[in-house]
């Protein structure tokens, strides 16, 4: 089993992301924490307002008897991937324990896993930290784990609660993330170092970089995704990718270091219809299948893109290239106004 090293404090940047989409549990679709798949025995959302460590809301898994003695009562679990040039992926949350076990118990009859679990066959990869009814209880702590032994691997994170048939506990879970950096981002710095600097080197290139995955969380492959830029008032297009089998894409475009709009648009293949679009930092979704940038930006690596289609049997993908809508009035500043296509890349046949 690897042995896993507190994370080191290090200097975000700028183009540094955050891998865990909705870590906080403050955003909902159908009353359930959005970016997570969730799984409960009693049909609980597993996100609530019962207990935080900020915002409004947290994750809440356990708090009930299990009668039937399942394995795993609740679970929330959500795809990652960490690139294979990733040089640090350092992953930390908060955590609550509340239970009405005996103080002076001494074996653990409720529990709350912390999992990688491998995404094509469903086994665990590594247990990263388990909670307990023996955990120290009603105050909140923090978990830190460097997570880059799992670079190229296409994984899901999971929160997976067992309860026994009485006295149960609460586990509670807020301010989930993953943050990775690569290489021409800020990288690790000292814990020391209490303000530390990030001097972005200077680039002419921009990478854009995220996933495409079903409402599941299974990754989608065949998505033909486009990068347009913004010449004069309309949209150009600079660049496409294909996602592979773990659903990740990767768009790049060369130019003039000057700082420049982009957008991103996703056409699911065959059996998929849009459902909605999340995006990283820097960028607006905008309704089913794009992102935009709310403001000019500089040469740099660019992640935390996500698209996300619902299978629907004998769905076929919309014809031609999608049109961006018009430039939104915020917060662009004039004299940006309704763009149209030009230079349109021929859209890939799935």
């Amino acid at each position: 089993m690897p042995v896993l090293t507190p994370a080191k404090g290090y200097n975000a940047g700028d183009n540094c992301y955050n891998e865990v989409g909705n870590g906080g549990f403050e955003d909902f679709t159908n009353g359930k924490p959005r970016w997570w798949t969730v799984s409960s025995a009693d049909a609980y959302p597993l996100a609530d307002s019962t207990w935080f460590q900020s915002g409004h809301y947290g994750a809440y898994l356990g708090g009930y008897d299990d009668l039937n003695f399942r394995s795993i009562d609740d679970s929330l679990k959500q795809y990652i991937y960490i690139p294979t040039d990733a040089r640090s992926a350092d992953l930390s949350y908060a955590w609550y324990v509340h239970s009405e076990e005996s103080p002076s118990a001494t074996i653990p009859y409720d529990q709350l896993h912390i999992r990688l679990r491998d995404v094509a066959s469903g086994n665990i990869v590594i247990e990263l930290a388990t909670l307990s009814n023996l955990s120290p209880r009603d105050t909140w702590g923090t978990a830190h784990f460097n997570l880059l032994a799992y670079t190229g691997q296409g994984l899901h994170l999971a929160l997976e609660a067992d309860t026994d048939i009485s006295k149960p506990t609460s586990f509670f879970v807020d301010n989930l993330s993953l943050w990775i950096c690569r290489p021409g981002m800020a990288g690790p710095m000292p814990t020391e170092t209490p303000t530390p600097t990030y001097t972005p080197q200077p680039a002419t290139d921009w990478t854009f970089e995220g996933e495409v995955s079903a409402m599941g969380g299974s990754p989608i492959p065949a998505a033909n995704l486009t990068l347009y830029r913004a010449a004069g008032s309309a949209w150009q297009a600079v660049g496409s990718a294909m996602t592979g089998n773990d659903g990740r894409f990767r768009l790049s475009y060369s130019g003039p270091p000057d700082p420049e709009w982009f957008l991103i648009l996703v056409q699911y293949p065959s059996g998929y219809t849009p459902a909605y679009a999340q995006a990283g930092p820097h960028f607006l979704a905008l309704p089913g299948q794009m992102v935009i940038a709310v403001q000019p930006l500089p040469p740099g690596t660019y992640g935390g893109q996500r698209f996300v289609g619902l299978y629907v049997p004998h769905a076929t993908p919309l014809p031609g290239t999608p049109t961006p809508p018009p430039l939104p009035t915020l917060p662009l500043p004039p004299p940006w106004a309704t763009p149209t296509l030009v230079s349109p890349l021929a859209t890939p046949t799935p």
